[in-house]
């Protein structure tokens, strides 16, 4: 009985949040602080994400720092939606992929974070590497997985397996 009131008030809660996501209160503000309080719900994060995509570039723009830090510092459970996002945008423009690298670039200079987290610098570091292809090639570029794969696949090549 307990473990069915707990899965109602589960439901309760997912319904209240789409409510309020489908509601006129919804915006930008609201969708940026919903992907900080529900990193390992992949339902909420990628509905919220989608949400981004109907976003003016505006309001990106003015939640780029925290979309960006969002994406370095939080563990999204099994998802990539906001990386992908992220990705997209700067496809499409070199205004929003500058900014984006700058953004990535800050983190791998700061002495702080190369000393305490040097993985994150390694995530940041492929992130610009990311966006520079997206901007290149005006398309979000394929996994890194993927594209280890095809090169270990074609025996290493470089220059290999960039775009989508």
């Amino acid at each position: 009985m307990s473990h069915g009131h707990r899965r109602a008030k589960s439901d309760l809660n997912l319904g209240s949040l789409l409510r309020l996501f489908k509601s006129g209160f919804f915006d930008s503000w609201i969708t940026v602080s919903y992907l900080y309080r529900y990193p390992n719900t992949p339902g909420v994060h990628d509905y919220l994400v989608n949400e981004l995509y109907k976003l003016s570039d505006e309001d990106v723009e003015f939640y780029l720092f925290q979309l960006c830090n969002l994406l370095v510092q939080k563990k999204f459970a099994g998802t990539d939606a906001l990386e992908r996002f992220i990705l997209d945008k700067c496809a499409k423009s070199i205004h929003f992929a500058l900014q984006v690298a700058w953004i990535f670039q800050s983190t791998i200079d700061d002495p702080v974070i190369q000393m305490k987290n040097p993985s994150v610098v390694e995530y940041c570091k492929n992130l610009r590497e990311d966006v520079e292809i997206a901007c290149v090639n005006v398309r979000r570029p394929l996994p890194r997985s993927v594209r280890e794969k095809i090169l270990q696949r074609d025996g290493g090549g470089k220059g290999v397996a960039a775009g989508a």
